[in-house]
């Protein structure tokens, strides 16, 4: 018997009694559910449909034509022959990816691999990742000289063959063979685990964080031992045990569990040898505390991209080592995150911000836009994002329906999960370029590959920042992704790229690092450094000398003069009445400011 084993009936795929995911099942892992919102019958009748042609055309390389074949599969056939003007050299045949995943291939020809769609529309993202893997699994070593296409037999219309991109072959390779960075995450994490109680490992955004908490959760399933994974989010829990069980993760030994859930079950005594806790830094709210202390036994790992609480405290209470590997620059350097632009137009007043239980109160946000907001947010993605798929993140339901109307369609969590789905679908072919969102395509969120967010929600959560603003960075050939920042929010947080010192430990303010960015006053681009002329427009700003000191000089003496500059302090710097008025001219703010902000801190 062969070491492999396909099952016609559950549609599985196994090595050695060990189920393996098949290539549609990685597709799903990635892209999504692209056919959530589509009835089970349509799809029902679908696969029926195109099982049947698949055989016809099968038979028909074999010389065999079939009789008796309805209006529908004769047009398969009639135009099937019109279109494939090459030789097949292997058909239907079975693939498998060093045991991470198989598949079977519609058909290889010489340089070329193909495969049969008679779906009433394409979908080119799904497809171009099908092939590739495909051709991964069947000719690595050559990957390079093949090129795609699929033959398109719809029902009522004429066949045409159409060449896809295949995605390059690191895009394909590094989607589901751990990288040596993980494999080294992992190793860590398991040395870390002798000694160790808790350990948290820092995965930035981009990092591959599911495949390597599957790995981990696999080792100890395969082993019988049971796994409690704790997440904070309902929408997430569907998500990850897919992911789960697309990983070969024995199902019967985890528990996917919401926080606010898991803490009210005193009547769960399951035996966990190890808790999961994904986005750490949530952990030492009062019920994962409690949840930690129930099962004080078992060993924990948290993950997460920013180890730090919205506060700025460390995690030191429920942790004891971490665990880090990568940073964002290298991850970008190396082809597993996109490059980015970043742009900073202004639409907000920052000095009219309030902070309510540790970040920005959404009263203070909506007095603290400029009246021309949405017209400002309109002109900047006409100007610099027109066509592209773009997530615009709102602080309110009210905000982004408001900012939708100019823009896009809005996504938030009054809408019912099936319109979510279908709004979702449409941003993932196209039918949508615009999202904007409150917090539903937040932390750990599958979100569908865009090309550029724009940011209207200040805030003071590092966290929050990082996984806005990188949500457009997923890796694709020759891909710069643009983040729009319209809020000021790398004044407080720096880039997604800015290098970061992590600790468990909480840090006094005077010790944390001071987040340094400039910006051109051309075109808007922020960097760490801004040159002269700007690296991204060529802009020449004109440097202007100013002289500090005048000298007189006698023959008796040299008399050196001062000239002093005024110093305009920050808002928060400020300590008096006088501090407000130095501002107030600076700015060219209204007098009536002034009187406003000295009520605000007493001093009237």
């Amino acid at each position: 018997m062969s070491l492999f084993q396909y099952d016609d009936v559950t549609h599985t795929y196994s090595y050695m009694g060990r189920v393996i995911p098949s290539v549609t099942q990685c597709i799903k892992l990635i892209l999504g559910d692209r056919y959530s919102d589509v009835p089970k019958s349509i799809l029902k009748k679908a696969a029926v449909y195109g099982t049947r042609v698949h055989k016809i055309l099968e038979d028909l390389e074999d010389g065999i034509e079939y009789r008796g074949l309805n209006l529908y599969e004769k047009n398969a056939v009639e135009q099937y022959k019109k279109i494939k003007d090459f030789e097949t050299i292997e058909k239907e045949i079975f693939v498998n990816y060093k045991t991470v995943y198989c598949g079977r291939v519609d058909g290889i020809g010489k340089n070329i691999i193909y495969d049969i769609k008679t779906t009433t529309k394409l979908d080119v993202d799904y497809i171009s990742l099908q092939l590739s893997l495909y051709l991964l699994a069947y000719d690595e070593d050559n990957y390079e000289n093949y090129t795609g296409y699929v033959l398109w037999l719809p029902k009522r219309d004429a066949g045409k063959k159409i060449e896809i991109p295949l995605t390059g072959y690191c895009g394909a390779y590094k989607m589901f063979v751990l990288r040596d960075y993980q494999k080294k995450i992992i190793k860590d994490t398991f040395q870390a685990l002798h000694t160790y109680k808790a350990p948290c490992v820092v995965a930035p955004c981009g990092a591959g964080k599911s495949v390597i908490i599957a790995t981990i959760i696999k080792m100890f399933t395969d082993k019988k031992a049971n796994v409690l994974f704790l997440v904070h989010v309902k929408e997430l829990q569907e998500q990850i045990k897919n992911t789960l069980i697309n990983a070969g993760v024995n199902a019967n030994y985890v528990n996917v569990a919401m926080v606010q859930t898991q803490v009210r079950k005193t009547s769960d005594k399951t035996d966990y040898k190890l808790i999961v806790t994904d986005e750490n830094h949530h952990s030492l709210a009062n019920s994962y505390v409690k949840i930690y202390e129930r099962y004080s036994n078992a060993k924990r790992i948290g993950f997460t991209a920013t180890p730090i609480r919205l506060n700025g405290g460390g995690l030191g209470d429920v942790n004891d080592i971490l665990i880090e590997s990568v940073d964002v620059q290298w991850l970008i350097e190396n082809n597993f995150l996109a490059p980015f632009k970043y742009l900073a137009p202004s639409v907000i007043d920052v000095d009219k911000l309030k902070l309510s239980k540790g970040d920005y109160s959404n009263k203070s946000i909506d007095g603290s836009f400029k009246k021309s907001i949405l017209g400002d947010v309109k002109k900047i993605y006409d100007r610099y994002l027109k066509g592209c798929k773009t997530i615009v993140y709102c602080h309110s339901i009210e905000h982004s329906e408001v900012v939708a109307k100019t823009l896009g369609v809005t996504l938030h969590s009054k809408i019912d999960k099936y319109q979510r789905d279908r709004i979702i679908n449409d941003f993932r072919t196209g039918k949508v370029n615009v999202l904007c969102n409150v917090m539903v395509l937040g932390e750990g969120f599958d979100v569908p590959d865009c090309d550029a967010v724009i940011l209207l929600r200040p805030t003071k959560s590092l966290s929050l920042f990082i996984q806005q603003s990188m949500r457009c960075m997923r890796y694709k050939p020759g891909k710069q992704a643009i983040i729009v920042d319209m809020v000021e929010n790398y004044k407080e947080h720096g880039l997604p790229d800015t290098p970061r010192t992590w600790s468990l430990e909480t840090k006094p303010k005077s010790e944390r690092p001071t987040v340094r960015s400039q910006m051109c006053i051309n075109c808007l681009s922020v960097a760490e450094t801004i040159k002269n002329p700007c690296q991204y427009c060529g802009y020449v700003k004109e440097v202007q000398e100013n002289t500090i000191d005048v000298i007189d000089e006698d023959i008796e003496y040299r008399d050196i003069k001062k000239i002093k500059l005024e110093y305009i302090p920050e808002l928060s710097e400020v300590k008096n009445i006088q501090d407000l008025q130095k501002i107030q001219k600076a700015k060219n703010y209204k007098p009536g400011w002034v009187y406003h902000q000295a009520k605000i801190r007493g001093y009237l």
